[in-house]
């Protein structure tokens, strides 16, 4: 499993258009799952991306990753 991350554009309609960076989580060249919208700063997403590789985080706990890097993000 590797977490790639990609840039997307987003049109919402409370916030307008915005740039913003999703993790895919792929097997090899098949992908697995999608997270849209994950944050708006490049260099968190990446951080968060590189962390979860190095570490080996299962795609199963991910999710709850994902949800504390968030409210982290909200703080």
């Amino acid at each position: 499993m590797r977490y790639v991350l990609f840039r997307e554009k987003i049109d919402s309609e409370d916030f307008g258009k915005y740039v913003s960076y999703g993790i895919l989580l792929r097997d090899g060249k098949v992908e697995i799952k999608r997270y849209s919208d994950v944050g708006r700063s490049y260099f968190r997403v990446r951080r968060l991306c590189r962390m979860c590789n190095k570490l080996g985080v299962d795609a199963d706990q991910f999710e709850y990753v994902l949800e504390d890097f968030c409210v982290e993000e909200t703080v």
